[in-house]
C-alpha cells in the first residue's frame, strides 16, 4: 500500500508546491523548508497533546533561528542597496493577510462556543496580534504551560510578535555593526551573550517574562543572523553532508521527545534547539550541500505551508477544548490536524502567495479576490463539520449551563481587596491591608487558593482579613523559582502577625504543586516562628481542595455526566492525600490545628462537584481547584475555626 500511496503523494506535492521561481529565482534552498517542516510538525503535535513530543514547543525556537538567518541573509546579499522600507513592506505582505484571515474566520466559531470572558480575550488577542504586541498581553494574562492554555485560540501568535519586534530593532543593529565594523564582533557578542544571560536569569526569577518577551529571545534570532554573516563554511564530502542532513533533524526530534516544560531551566532546552538549528543552517543554509530529506516533496511541502499551518492549527485545536466537538478523542484530534493542513494549503495557495506577489505579478485587487474565494472555502471547510457536530449551529445548552455555573460572581462586599496578582509587579501589600490586621482578626495567609477560600470566610465572618499573593504559599525564608517576590510578601505578612498578634491565622495554599517546590520544610519553620513570636495566635493549617484533572467543568462535559449528580469520581487525589498527611504531622508536632478540605468534600474517590448554598446549583470549582463563590461559601459554612 505504501508503495502505491507515497509515490503519488510525492508527485502530487511536487505539482502543488512547485518551486516559485518568480519569487525565489535561484535563491530557493529546499533544506530550509525541511527545517521549517520539522519545526512546525513539532509545534503542532505538541499542541495536539502527542505524549512523545512533550518538548515540541521548542520548534518555535527553531523558527526563531530560521527567521534571524533569513533577515541577515537578505541584508548581507543586499549590501548598500538594502532598504528597510522594502523589507518591512514584504514582511507585511508575508504575514498580515494570512493572520487577518485566521482571526476573522475563526471569530464566529469562537463566538458560538465560548462565553463572554473567552470571546473578549479572543478579540483582545486578535487586536494585539495585529499590532505585534500579543506577547505582552499573554505575559500579563496567560500561563503558556498552564492547565487552560489550550482554550486560548490565538496563544501561538506570541511568537509572531517576538519576531516582528526583532525585525524592528534588527535594521538599527545591523547599521551599527556596519558603522562600527572594527568592533562589530564585540558588539554582537555582548548583545547575544547578554540576551542569553538574561534568559537564564529569568528562568529562575520570572519564567513567563523569559518565555514571552523579545529581549530574552533575542539571542535565538541573533544566532541565526550570525550564521548568515559568517563567511566560513565547513568543507565536507557530499556523503558526510548528506548524513548530517539526516542526523541533525533526528537529534532535534529526540530533543523534542526527551525535553519537557517541567524542566527548571527552559533556556537549556532552547540552547540545544538553537545550536542544532544553527549547525544545520551552517551546513545547508547557503545551498552548497544537499540533504536526502530535501528530496521528499511532502516534507518540502510542509515547509512551504509552515506559516499557514502554524496559524491554523492552534485555533482549531482550541475549538475542541472549548467544547465545539464535545470531547477530544485521538481520532478527533487527528482529524483536526488533517483539517489544519488542508486549510494551510488553501491559505498558502490563495492568500499567502497572491499577496506576496502584489506589485510584481499580481495586483492588489486580484489578491483580494483570491483571498475572498479562499475565505468562503475555509468557512465551508470549518463550518460543515461544526454544523454536524453542533446539531445545526444550535447552542449546546448543557455546555452553556455548566460554563455559567462555573462562573458565579463574587458579591462586591466580599471580593478580595488584599490579593496581589502574579504579574501585577507590586512588591508590597497596601498599607491599608496591613493596618487592618488587629488582635481580633482572622488572618488568611496564602496564595490564590487562599484568596478564593477567603470569599466564603469573609461572607460568614466579619473578622476576616487577607494577605495573599498568587503563586505564593505561606512559608518564610523560601525562594520560589519563577516568583521571587513571594519571599518579600511572606516576610511582610509575618511582620504583621508579629505586630498585631491576630486571634487566628489561617495558612492555606495549593500545597500539592510538588512538581514546582516542596514547601513542607518552610511550612514547619513558619508555624514555629509564629508560635514563638505570637503564642496567643491560633494557627490553622488548611489542606488543598481536591484537585481535578482535567478541570472540573471539562471533566463533566467530556464524561457526559448527569448534571443532577452532586458527587463525581476524582482520580487525582493522591497528591492531596500526601500533602494532607504532611501538613497534619506538622500541625501535631507544633500545637497547630489541621483541617482537610479533601475529607470535607470527598468520600473515597467521590468528591463534591455541585453545591447550592444560595438556593441554586453551582460548581464547587471553576478550574482544577479554585473555588467558585458558591463553593467557597459552602466550605466556609462548614469550617469551624474555633476549637
Amino acid at each position: 500500500m505504501s508503495g502505491f500511496i507515497l509515490p503519488r503523494l510525492n508527485s502530487w506535492c511536487r505539482t502543488l508546491f512547485r518551486l516559485e521561481r518568480d519569487l525565489h529565482k535561484d535563491s530557493y534552498i529546499p533544506e530550509i523548508d525541511v527545517l521549517r517542516a520539522l519545526a512546525v510538525v513539532a509545534v503542532v503535535l505538541y499542541h495536539a497533546g502527542v505524549p512523545v513530543l512533550r518538548g515540541g514547543f521548542l520548534g518555535v525556537d527553531i523558527f526563531f533561528v530560521i527567521s534571524g538567518f533569513l533577515i541577515a541573509r537578505i541584508y548581507a546579499r543586499s549590501g548598500v542597496t538594502y532598504s528597510a522600507l522594502v523589507f518591512y513592506r514584504r514582511r507585511f505582505l508575508r504575514i498580515i493577510p494570512a493572520l487577518v484571515a485566521v482571526i476573522l474566520l475563526i471569530l464566529p466559531f469562537v463566538w458560538l462556543v465560548s462565553f463572554d470572558a473567552i470571546f473578549s480575550q479572543y478579540l483582545r488577542s486578535g487586536l494585539y496580534s495585529l499590532l505585534f504586541v500579543a506577547n505582552f498581553d499573554f505575559w500579563n494574562h496567560v500561563d503558556y504551560f498552564g492547565p487552560t492554555n489550550d482554550e486560548v485560540p490565538l496563544l501561538h501568535v506570541w511568537s509572531l510578535s517576538v519576531e516582528e519586534q526583532f525585525y524592528l530593532v534588527a535594521p538599527l543593529i545591523l547599521f551599527c555593526l556596519r558603522r562600527f565594523r572594527s568592533r562589530s564582533g564585540v558588539i554582537a557578542a555582548v548583545l547575544i551573550l547578554g540576551s542569553l544571560i538574561l534568559s537564564l536569569l529569568l528562568d529562575r526569577l520570572a519564567p513567563d517574562a523569559g518565555f514571552f518577551l523579545m529581549p530574552a529571545r533575542f539571542w535565538e534570532l541573533a544566532a541565526g543572523a550570525l550564521i548568515a554573516f559568517i563567511a566560513w563554511r565547513p568543507r565536507l564530502t557530499n556523503g558526510f553532508a548528506g548524513a548530517l542532513g539526516v542526523v541533525l533533524p533526528v537529534l532535534m526530534a529526540l530533543l523534542f521527545a526527551v525535553y519537557s516544560e517541567d524542566r527548571d531551566l527552559q533556556t537549556l532546552g532552547r540552547l540545544a534547539a538553537v545550536v542544532l538549528a544553527a549547525l544545520y543552517l551552517l551546513v545547508f543554509g547557503e545551498g552548497g550541500y544537499r540533504s536526502p530529506l530535501a528530496g521528499f516533496a511532502p516534507l518540502r511541502g510542509l515547509g512551504k505551508i509552515s506559516y499557514s499551518l502554524y496559524l491554523w492549527h492552534n485555533p482549531l485545536l482550541a475549538l475542541i477544548s472549548l467544547q465545539v466537538f464535545r470531547s477530544s478523542s485521538p481520532q478527533l484530534v487527528a482529524g483536526t490536524v488533517v483539517l489544519a493542513v488542508l486549510l494551510a494549503i488553501v491559505s498558502y495557495v490563495m492568500i499567502e502567495n497572491p499577496w506576496r506577489l502584489v506589485g510584481r505579478k499580481v495586483s492588489a485587487g486580484q489578491a483580494l479576490v483570491s483571498s475572498s474565494i479562499a475565505a468562503l472555502m475555509i468557512l465551508l471547510m470549518i463550518g460543515v463539520p461544526f454544523y454536524l457536530a453542533s446539531n445545526g449551529f444550535r447552542a449546546d445548552e448543557r455546555t452553556r449551563l455548566v460554563l455559567e455555573q462555573a462562573q458565579t460572581p463574587v458579591p462586591k462586599p466580599y471580593q478580595s481587596r488584599c490579593f496581589l496578582e502574579a504579574k501585577s509587579g507590586i512588591l508590597s501589600f497596601p498599607d491599608a491591608c496591613k493596618s487592618a490586621v488587629t488582635a481580633q482578626s482572622t488572618l488568611v495567609w496564602g496564595d490564590s487558593f487562599a484568596r478564593h477560600l477567603s470569599y466564603g470566610l469573609r461572607t460568614v465572618r466579619n473578622d476576616v482579613q487577607e494577605l495573599s499573593g498568587a503563586g505564593c504559599p505561606p512559608v518564610i525564608h523560601v525562594f520560589f523559582g519563577g516568583n521571587p517576590r513571594c519571599q518579600g510578601l511572606n516576610d511582610q505578612t509575618l511582620a504583621e502577625v508579629i505586630r498585631a498578634h491576630p486571634a487566628r491565622l489561617v495558612l492555606t495554599a495549593y500545597w500539592t504543586r510538588s512538581e514546582i517546590y516542596d514547601a513542607s520544610p518552610g511550612v514547619e519553620a513558619t508555624v514555629r516562628r509564629v508560635r514563638e513570636a505570637s503564642p496567643e495566635t491560633r494557627i490553622i493549617l488548611i489542606g488543598s481542595p481536591p484537585i481535578w484533572r482535567p478541570k472540573l467543568p471539562r471533566l463533566i462535559l467530556r464524561r457526559n455526566l448527569d448534571l443532577n449528580q452532586d458527587a463525581v469520581e476524582n482520580t487525582s487525589l493522591v497528591e492531596v492525600e500526601a500533602s494532607d498527611a504532611t501538613l497534619k504531622a506538622i500541625a501535631e508536632r507544633n500545637g497547630a490545628r489541621f483541617i482537610s478540605l479533601k475529607d470535607m468534600l470527598c468520600h473515597g474517590t467521590l468528591c463534591r462537584a455541585w453545591v447550592d448554598p444560595l438556593g441554586h446549583r453551582a460548581l464547587v470549582t471553576f478550574d482544577h481547584g479554585h473555588f467558585t463563590y458558591d463553593g467557597s461559601l459552602f466550605v466556609a459554612r462548614q469550617l469551624s475555626l474555633d476549637p
